[in-house]
Order: structure tokens, then sequence, then C-alpha cells
């Protein structure tokens, strides 16, 4: 079952991309977080306003994945960059 819903980015948290690596500030906490490629592609698909499901099609056309691992990693990262308060689903 594809992922649905939309988050968006606090305007607390400001990032920047440096080579494959996606480092991210929460102003907040004073603390720094890092994205490997994948998750940094990720957020820079949240980052243009896309929803899950958009973000999802577009990692599956991007990299050899199997769907599943897929839909259970995006799970496991959106649970935990909401956890950090990084990312607040949108409503």
């Amino acid at each position: 079952m594809p992922l649905t819903g939309k988050f968006e980015i606090p305007k607390t948290v400001l990032s920047r991309t440096v080579g494959t690596e996606t480092i991210l500030l929460n102003l907040d906490t004073s603390t720094y977080h890092s994205l490997n490629g994948v998750a940094g592609r990720f957020w820079s698909l949240i980052q243009e306003g896309k929803d899950l499901e958009q973000a999802e099609a577009a990692l599956r056309a991007e990299y050899d994945v199997e769907p599943e691992q897929l839909e259970t990693d995006l799970k496991a990262l959106c649970a935990e960059l909401e956890k950090l308060n990084l990312l607040l689903p949108a409503g």
C-alpha cells in the first residue's frame, strides 16, 4: 500500500546539501542531523512540496529498490524525522 499524506518542514529547520550528504539544523534545539543520499533526496522532494506518494514514486523511479523495502524505509525515516521535530504533518 503506497504511503499517503503530506509533510511540511518547520521554519526553524534549515538544510544544506554538500556532496551526497544533507545536513539539517534544528534552530529550536541547536542540533545538527545528517541524511545520506537517498534520505537527502526524499528531503528535497518534501521541500518541493511533494506528498509522500509522489516522493515515493520519484524515489522508486530513481533508485533500484523493491517497493516494499522503500515503503518500510520511508515510514521509518518519516517517523524519525517527526520524532526529532524536523518534519510535521501538513494540515
